[in-house]
């Protein structure tokens, strides 16, 4: 497991251990609560895991070298809690370094990436998605 859920669980578990060593309903109440949140949480983020869908279209399929084309990104995901932001890695394409874009939370909403780049050089080259992390 990872430090980030680690840490809670550790707190939610010393809780739980001194409210019934000391039958105490507020720190009892307390690592209910901490139980409670990271399970909220991680129910949220394999919702919203399971309804993501991200779509990469280019403004042509191909292009002769100096031309322009524009990548266009939607991405949306049907989870009822929010989550921390998506963070979308993009693929290198000529002119654009492989970068790492956050999207903002919104839950149930398409969110529209437009990225312009330059074809300078005659190949092949794939722009898009690399990977999507929640």
């Amino acid at each position: 497991m990872k430090t980030k859920i680690m840490l809670p669980l550790t707190a939610a578990a010393v809780l739980l251990f001194t409210a019934l060593s000391v039958k105490s309903a507020v720190l009892l109440f307390a690592a209910l609560l901490l139980i409670l949140l990271v399970v909220t949480g991680y129910i949220s983020v394999w919702q919203a895991a399971r309804s993501m869908t991200a779509v990469s279209q280019l403004s042509e399929s191909s292009v002769k070298r100096g031309d322009d084309v524009t990548l266009t990104i939607t991405v949306q995901h049907r989870g009822l809690f929010p989550i921390a932001p998506v963070l979308l890695e993009l693929n290198a394409a000529p002119g654009m370094p492989e970068t790492a874009v956050r999207l903002k939370d919104a839950p149930g909403k398409k969110q529209y990436l437009t990225m312009p780049f330059h074809a300078s050089h005659i190949g092949v080259c794939t722009p898009g998605i690399k990977a999507i992390t929640l």
